[in-house]
């Protein structure tokens, strides 16, 4: 759907949905890494958050770099941490 997103509106409609319902996880599940930040920080840390979080991201350690299931949960458990700590 994503390669085809910017020819047919509909299949824009579905993926913009996708990011939005993304980007209010994000908002919920890392709702206490993201509290006491303000401003350009807080949209950053956001920003990485979705990044990390994103299918695109679990695709590429999955299936490109061939991670066992295992394996790409605690490299993505991993990347979070990084970014948000013990929060």
């Amino acid at each position: 759907m994503l390669a085809n997103e910017d020819r047919f509106e509909s299949l824009r409609e579905i993926t913009d949905r996708g990011r939005a319902y993304h980007e209010q996880w994000c908002l919920r599940v890392f709702a206490g890494a993201l509290r006491d930040l303000r401003g350009a920080k807080r949209q950053r840390r956001l920003a990485q958050l979705i990044a990390i979080t994103d299918v695109f991201t679990w695709k590429l350690l999955r299936l490109d770099r061939r991670l066992s299931r295992n394996q790409t949960e605690v490299a993505m458990r991993e990347l979070v941490e990084s970014i948000v700590g013990g929060a």
